[in-house]
């Protein structure tokens, strides 16, 4: 029961009334109804009489400067002042009343008492799950959901509908219920993973936009790769973007400049063939009211390596980076001896059996890259832009993380198998290191306060799940995604005719390794605020 509804105020002089805190008006309580204005309230507990005189006309007294208002204050403040010139003020003493609709009362404690002994809650639990501010069909699916009605394998047996299996076909890690698919399933937590990321990125963006409102809002992206997945993302942000404009019709919306950056051997002609496909997408989805996107959208692709200048001073609002920097400029230099042999021979990357040596050189590479990326973005993004960077990591100081060192050194396995059939020379495999290291947030942390050109605003890890999907193991759809992403280098040191068996048997050992121990990477989302 609403008892806070029912009691409301006769307005006389707002002495004994709190403006911000007592329901006194035909909106409700004030600092509900305009959070952000009444964050900015220096004293919260206010009353009406603080705030609102009449002399000669109504007097307001705010406790912060009007003109410094953003645009979303600027909108509270214009709605408040519709609900402040509504109300009136007098001489008499504020009273209390009691009651809603035609029944409203002078208030009375007893009186009130008796009549909230009258009232009789509702019997149906689910009365309320019922809300107006989400669509009908996702209301409905909650009150089925609630009701444990909704056609689950577990609640089809239940009802005698003959099905092969009730284990859940997502993930077959449980039964399929409702309180399995809902909390339990690695499916749905695989999405609140991937929909926690979109949605700091998005609210970073807006928060970005609206701060400064600029003409022309100006994004790169870092590490962009090419294909469909290249441009989704930047499709996110347009619409974000023109959907809080139409929102706030204070706010114009701007024109977009996009910079997809990837060293210069990426394949931007990939990415520019499917741009009218994009601007199609784009303006198909648009908000009826918006002028055509595509002539508002201008992207550019922008070649070189982030490891240094890219672009003019101070000319970006917002830098994304999904899965780049995790990669280093160059193999870390204190990998090889005097007459340059590796000191790592037999495994590319840091393992248990890797020396201290091999830990600290590759500790000093993610050092100086990490720098020489802050140093160089910190030049070129304008004081109050943002960047989200999106990174694999290590979840403590211990540079020997099964999370992601696993990954590593079963490939390096997979070479050892190819040695011994004679597919491969062990020469060729102590000649390779990668270019890679997952660092810890202590490691991060500390290279962002050495810069000092940005505030850390937000520091997320998350895990990344297993696929089981239909159609193959995860040990085959993980040995693909590094396929993707390490063919060419591999194939340039060792030749492309190794390549399927070095990846089939790497499918296979993972698949392995995974029926002993539940081993998940991690990765880390990183927000910068520029000072």
């Amino acid at each position: 029961m609403n008892l806070l509804g029912k009691l409301k105020c006769s307005i006389e002089n707002g002495a004994k009334v709190k403006f911000w805190i007592d329901n006194w008006n035909q909106v409700g309580v004030l600092k509900d109804r305009f959070p952000r204005l009444f964050s900015l309230e220096a004293y919260k507990e206010c009353s009406i009489k603080d705030r609102m005189q009449w002399v000669d006309g109504l007097v307001l007294n705010w406790s912060w400067d009007v003109n410094s208002l953003d645009a979303f204050q600027l909108c509270e403040y214009m709605d408040c002042l519709n609900v402040i010139n509504s109300s009136k003020i007098s001489s008499k003493e504020d009273k209390w009343l009691w009651g809603d609709g035609a029944g409203v009362v002078d208030f009375i404690i007893k009186e009130a008492g008796i009549s909230i002994e009258l009232l009789s809650l509702p019997t149906d639990p689910y009365v309320h799950v019922w809300n107006p501010w989400v669509p009908i069909k996702v209301n409905f699916h909650c009150w089925k959901a609630a009701l444990n009605r909704l056609p689950t394998k577990v609640e089809l047996i239940s009802r005698n509908i003959n099905i092969p299996s009730d284990v859940c076909g997502l993930r077959n890690s449980g039964l399929e219920s409702i309180d399995h698919l809902l909390s339990a399933c690695n499916f749905a937590k695989d999405k609140k993973a991937s929909d926690m990321v979109k949605h700091i990125t998005l609210k970073n963006l807006e928060e970005t936009y609206v701060s400064s409102t600029p003409e022309s809002l100006d994004i790169a992206d870092l590490g962009c790769s090419c294909g469909q997945n290249t441009l989704s993302t930047i499709r996110e942000m347009v619409e974000t973007i023109y959907k809080l404009a139409h929102k706030f019709s204070n706010i114009p919306p701007p024109e977009y400049r996009v910079y997809l950056n990837d060293l210069p051997t990426n394949d931007f002609n990939a990415v520019f063939k499917i741009l009218p496909d994009f601007y199609k997408d784009l303006n198909n989805r648009r908000h009826v009211r918006c002028q055509k996107l595509e002539s508002s959208v201008y992207i550019a692709g922008y070649p070189g390596t982030f490891y240094g200048r890219l672009f003019p001073d101070k000319c970006l609002h917002f830098i994304y980076s999904s899965y780049s920097l995790h990669w280093l400029s160059k193999i870390p230099p204190g990998l090889y001896d005097k007459e340059g042999h590796s000191i790592n021979k037999g495994r590319f990357y840091i393992s248990k059996s890797s020396s201290l040596q091999v830990s600290k050189a590759y500790f000093n590479q993610f050092q100086e890259d990490f720098s020489l990326f802050l140093q160089s973005r910190s030049k070129e993004v304008l004081s109050g832009g943002r960047m989200v960077l999106i990174m694999l990591g290590r979840r403590d100081q211990n540079h020997v993380d099964r999370g992601n060192s696993f990954l590593r050194e079963l490939l390096s396995q997979s070479f050892a198998t190819l040695v011994s059939k004679g597919e491969v020379k062990q020469e060729k495999v102590d000649e390779y290191d990668a270019q890679f290291y997952a660092p810890s947030r202590n490691e991060l942390e500390d290279e962002v306060k050495k810069d000092g050109s940005f505030k850390l605003e937000l520091f997320e890890m998350f895990e990344i799940e297993h696929y089981t999907g239909p159609y193959m193991s995860h040990g085959i759809a993980v040995a693909r995604t590094i396929q993707a992403i390490q063919e060419s280098m591999i194939s340039r040191h060792f030749g492309e005719e190794i390549l399927d068996n070095l990846f089939e048997n790497y499918g296979n050992l993972i698949d392995e390794e995974m029926g002993i121990e539940d081993i998940k990477p991690i990765s880390f989302i990183i927000v910068l605020k520029r000072l």
